[in-house]
């Protein structure tokens, strides 16, 4: 597990948030291969008037067909289902909503054998900043 780059602090409800990188994270660590590198990075970049964070992994991948539906309550990946992973499909659902809230997006990449990484967007209003830090 590696973290790149530094996070300013956010004005948000806390547990909400854990919520966010709990499951994303959670999610990383589910669908991950069982053979190969085995990695999650989670990296933040500055993106015009949005921070955006990913969280990157080197898990089974997600299928191009499947990407449009991954944020609709009690929809999973059909390899999830063929694979027995426990979940019910909501997880990614409230990550949306919860993101949506603070007026950020919630996206996904993904390449299926390659891995996955999910990025969640929230403008910069979101957060407090040292002067050396706006950029």
């Amino acid at each position: 597990f590696a973290i790149q780059g530094h996070l300013p602090a956010m004005r948000c409800e806390r547990a909400r948030m854990r919520q966010v990188f709990q499951n994303l994270i959670d999610n990383a660590v589910k669908y991950m291969r069982e053979e190969g590198p085995r990695t999650i990075t989670m990296s933040v970049s500055w993106e015009g008037d949005q921070i955006v964070m990913a969280c990157k992994d080197s898990g089974m991948g997600i299928a191009a067909d499947e990407l449009p539906h991954l944020f609709h309550v009690f929809r999973r990946a059909k390899s999830a289902s063929m694979m027995k992973i426990p979940g019910k499909g909501v997880g990614l659902a409230s990550v949306k909503s919860i993101i949506e809230n603070y007026h950020g997006r919630l996206w996904a990449e993904s390449t299926a054998g390659e891995g996955t990484t999910f990025f969640v967007a929230v403008p910069r209003s979101h957060f407090e900043f040292e002067k050396q830090e706006v950029a």
